[in-house]
């Protein structure tokens, strides 16, 4: 049975206010799916009607689907009571302890005004090795973007400071329910390098906080700092390659430590 066809016997119509824009499209369901290892136990992030879940369940080892609307309780039992790997948590993804699942894979497509929420969450709340979500293009855009560009911002340089990332595929608004006005795209974080401390996310905020001046105006740097680190004195919040970024943020902290004592 079709994903419409499961809403409309159990009577379901998608709420605005969850966000709640459903992958229709076993096929995409699949495509996702095959980029998680067999042996994964998987934390799925919104299980929706199931139309993801299931393909999931058919692959790795373990589905922990968490899912905030409760009216889908009885879809959700009934569609994946074929598959003993699958536990249903009926909770608010955000408000939800990830400690017992710190080394699980995480999976999901996400709702678009939660997205970045929920992947700082992820990041910051567990050891994940792997996690796939499908997000709006704009967002995954931001993520993805290379210094120098218009959608590279302080998102960009937390979740490339700590993952490589990749573009797996987009996916037309045709696969959902309802047919969203923007396209999504799937995006693969490989958690590979120490989650950096609050400080460098307040120094990185601080330094796109105005992003057309040039950054010893908008994070008040001397032109000598940047100089002996091989940055123009002109370099705006853009122009800085996360690496840059952390070498910039160690050298400013060590120079406030020798200036205030």
């Amino acid at each position: 049975m079709k994903t419409a066809e499961w809403l409309k016997k159990y009577g379901i119509v998608l709420k605005k206010s969850l966000g709640q824009v459903f992958l229709s499209d076993q096929r995409i369901a699949e495509k996702i799916a095959l980029y998680v290892p067999h042996d994964s136990e998987v934390v799925e992030v919104g299980a929706g009607a199931g139309t993801l879940t299931e393909e999931l369940a058919r692959r790795v080892r373990k589905v922990i689907a968490v899912e905030i609307d409760r009216r889908l309780e009885s879809l959700l039992k009934e569609r994946l009571e074929p598959f003993s790997n699958v536990v249903i948590v009926f909770e608010d993804f955000l408000k939800l302890d990830l400690g017992e699942f710190r080394e699980h894979v995480f999976v999901g497509n996400l709702p678009y005004h939660l997205g970045t929420r929920i992947i700082e969450k992820v990041l910051k709340e567990t050891s994940t090795p792997l996690a796939i979500f499908m997000l709006q293009k704009e967002v995954a855009q931001r993520i993805t973007a290379r210094p120098g560009s218009k959608s590279y911002g302080s998102f960009s340089v937390f979740v490339q400071s700590v993952c490589d990332v990749d573009v797996l595929f987009h996916v037309s608004p045709s696969h959902f329910l309802p047919n969203p006005r923007v396209e999504s795209t799937v995006i693969r974080l490989k958690p590979v390098r120490s989650l950096p401390e609050d400080d460098f996310e307040r120094f990185v905020r601080k330094c796109f906080s105005n992003r057309r001046k040039k950054l010893v105006n908008s994070a008040g740097l001397s032109e000598e700092i940047l100089k002996n680190l091989g940055i123009p004195s002109n370099a705006r919040a853009e122009d800085l390659s996360v690496k840059d970024y952390k070498k910039l943020f160690e050298v400013v902290r060590e120079w406030r430590k020798t200036s205030t004592t």
